[in-house]
């Protein structure tokens, strides 16, 4: 595990821990890493990146007046009542929260989709059961800790087919804005990267403890390198929009290029690594983004912008009348 997924990880369970919260300045002092950052813009920057990430395991964090001025963080898990909806009430709800899964409410609507959506069985492949990332962290790091395999259905990010897995799991790292498993595939050979977020239903454990032996040291950088494979995307976002995008992304002159930005609009260089998922991101912005490269991104995400045009025009508010 990396530095930046020890300091994460460390800041994660620092913020579990306490109830009345922490300022910026206990979260700089008392979680192992942000001592690296030798100026205040770069514990700034850090603390950005490591927000973002936690809103990716579907977690947020609260800001609390914790009076004379300064602001408490606190760990916020995510709860709330269950709602009933009927099979297609539920579909058309896990498909505007894919549309949204990245924006700026994106945790917030992802949260809300599984409230509404709960354990109903969905049947077909009209709506997989997707978890959180952070809903996989937990039974992994237990398999990790206990040497059990795990089994899961996985998404391809080429075909987007799905298959089962069974993974020798070794280490949880987190890359780019996104979670990744490192283990030994056990059928199909070799050490592989899993991206949690095509982990489709949950992590079974398939043996008992003991059952494999980890190498002692996992070249991270290496395993990640060879498996992401990342294309880079140039987009536009509007302001006030797409902050993940923002922080992980490399902001790049409209001048050099000659792409014609509209007026206020950032342009950014961001890598990604599995297309449907990223055009799911793009489309949740809507117009607050311009996707220039690569044209097949692009087509992408005005696909998707037409599929929820046209679902919009098929469904009927309940408080329409005939």
């Amino acid at each position: 595990m990396g530095k930046a997924d020890e300091r994460l990880l460390a800041l994660w369970h620092t913020l579990d821990s306490t109830e009345l919260g922490l300022t910026k300045q206990e979260i700089r002092r008392t979680v192992p890493g942000y001592d690296e950052a030798a100026t205040g813009l770069a514990f700034e920057k850090m603390f950005t990146r490591d927000k973002n990430a936690l809103r990716e395991l579907g977690t947020v964090l609260e800001i609390r007046d914790g009076g004379l001025g300064s602001e408490r963080y606190r760990l916020v898990a995510s709860t709330g009542p269950a709602v009933d909806l009927t099979l297609a009430e539920a579909a058309a709800t896990r498909l505007a929260a894919s549309f949204w899964a990245a924006g700026d409410l994106g945790a917030e609507a992802d949260v809300a989709a599984r409230r509404f959506t709960g354990d109903i069985p969905m049947g077909g492949s009209l709506v997989a059961h997707v978890p959180t990332t952070g809903a996989l962290i937990k039974p992994l790091l237990n398999a990790i800790g206990a040497r059990r395999r795990v089994k899961f259905s996985y998404r391809s990010g080429v075909s987007g087919k799905t298959a089962q897995r069974v993974v020798e799991p070794w280490r949880v790292a987190f890359r780019d804005g996104g979670w990744y498993l490192l283990g030994a595939d056990v059928d199909r050979g070799g050490s592989r990267a899993f991206r949690l977020s095509r982990i489709v239903g949950d992590i079974k454990t398939v043996s008992g403890p003991g059952a494999y032996h980890a190498p002692a040291e996992v070249d991270v950088a290496d395993l990640l390198g060879e498996t992401s494979h990342t294309i880079a995307a140039i987009i536009a976002l509007a302001p006030g929009r797409g902050a993940r995008l923002r922080t992980l992304g490399t902001v790049i002159s409209d001048d050099d290029d000659g792409y014609v930005v509209p007026p206020g609009f950032t342009l950014i260089k961001y890598r990604y690594d599995d297309e449907r998922e990223f055009a799911d991101e793009l489309a949740g912005l809507g117009a607050g983004v311009v996707v220039y490269a690569p044209a097949q991104l692009r087509a992408a995400v005005i696909s998707r912008l037409r599929s929820a045009a046209r679902l919009g025009d098929g469904l009927k508010l309940s408080g329409d009348h005939e």
